[in-house]
């Protein structure tokens, strides 16, 4: 396509992503030929598998590229992790996990690719793989979207996977509807998150983050924990606190609300929006790169009682899984879910109005059709305020009860 007439056409990223994906598998060929030919498609067998994947980063994609190992592992595959973090110029995390590098790869004979790993991070780590090597090994490209369309690069990207497979029924019909040609399976492969969950902290560690954080122990915290890398306003914290005090007014003493974004430096204006939306509201704790001393995921989750998630659009939704599988309610947007989240014990949902997207981060320039989900303000208040009556009354019956 780098040859191509329309090609030339496209505004300049989209060009080079172009180029770039037809440089992966020397393609110079007239605009006649049928793109699907272009390269052997080769159906995914499953035997030998190399998972590739940013194992090594403190992200949801990296976690996610784990669980999808782990879940080959059990379905019976020989998996090779394959890391590409630090290739890729993406911060490092301690991790204790074995893996392989890009060019160790290259000396490995795997039936199958599995790429966890978003375009154009996706398309880079082919790149790098080379031609001859790719083309010997079905390439299963396992991705996380969280908007009703796919970006442009991303269906050019499709040329390269002989599978699509999507993290969510929302996403695999992203990838159908952006894509309607496309020649491979599309299959949805959500993260298998049962097989590595998070381990429950204990009163005492619920005790001490209270305490660093300034928050009574018998307080009602409900918490929401996201980043700003992936798109604060889709995040929605605002949404949050709007929500928080509309369940519980000034002078509700015995509750909190703790924001947690550790990455809040990419984007100032948004931690200057939660003040804003804070108003001085002393109930409300945001914890930021900048605070010094946030607690670590597994903290957070023992400090709060609720998990309250106001997202616009979720593409999986690892955080809500998590705080289902440590005993918490969580209170979501329905719209963007998958049925794997829906159908997990304390799961709270409410309704929203789809709207056209609007990102001040500019990460979704260029999707004009694109829409996200407004969720509705009273509905998350009232699912507040019914979950802290439901614990109040089991913590009551707990005490008449007890000896």
């Amino acid at each position: 396509m780098a040859g191509f007439g329309i090609a030339r056409k496209l505004p300049g990223p989209l060009r080079r992503m172009a180029t770039r994906i037809d440089a992966a598998y020397q393609i110079v060929r007239p605009p006649t030929v049928d793109l699907s030919k272009l390269r052997p498609r080769r159906p995914y067998r499953g035997d030998d598998v190399a998972v590739i994947g940013i194992f090594k980063s403190r992200s949801g994609i990296g976690r996610g590229g784990q669980l999808i190992a782990l879940g080959l592992e059990k379905a019976g595959a020989r998996v090779t992790r394959v890391d590409v973090t630090d290739q890729m110029g993406i911060p490092q995390a301690e991790s204790s996990l074995a893996c392989i590098s890009l060019d160790e790869c290259l000396t490995t004979n795997p039936t199958d690719v599995v790429l966890v790993l978003n375009p154009p991070l996706f398309v880079d780590a082919l790149l790098r793989l080379g031609a001859e090597w790719v083309s010997e090994r079905s390439i299963v490209a396992h991705w996380v979207w969280e908007l009703d369309v796919l970006p442009r690069p991303w269906r050019f990207a499709t040329r390269a996977a002989d599978e699509v497979w999507a993290s969510s029924e929302f996403v695999a019909d992203a990838v159908r509807n952006s894509v309607p040609h496309y020649w491979g399976p599309i299959k949805t492969v959500p993260y298998p998150v049962d097989l590595d969950p998070l381990p429950k902290g204990d009163r005492s560690l619920r005790s001490t983050v209270r305490a660093r954080l300034g928050i009574d122990r018998d307080a009602f915290v409900a918490g929401y924990s996201f980043a700003a890398t992936s798109n604060f306003t889709r995040k929605n914290p605002e949404a949050a606190i709007e929500a928080f005090q509309m369940a519980f007014p000034a002078g509700q003493d015995n509750v909190a609300l703790i924001l947690r974004c550790l990455d809040m430096a990419i984007f100032p204006a948004g931690r200057e929006r939660l003040v804003r939306a804070a108003a001085g509201d002393r109930r409300i704790i945001i914890l930021d790169d900048a605070s010094g001393g946030a607690p670590s995921l597994g903290e957070f989750y023992a400090s709060i009682d609720a998990y309250l998630a106001p997202s616009r659009s979720e593409g999986y939704g690892l955080n809500l899984v998590e705080a289902s599988q440590l005993g918490l309610p969580v209170i979501a947007t329905r719209w963007s879910l998958s049925s794997d989240i829906l159908s997990r014990p304390n799961i709270f949902t409410v309704d929203s109005d789809l709207v056209a997207v609007k990102d001040p981060q500019h990460q979704y320039a260029f999707m004009r059709t694109a829409r996200w989900a407004e969720p509705k303000r009273d509905q998350l208040a009232a699912c507040l305020r019914r979950v802290r009556q439901s614990q109040a009354a089991n913590r009551e019956t707990l005490s008449s009860s007890t000896p």
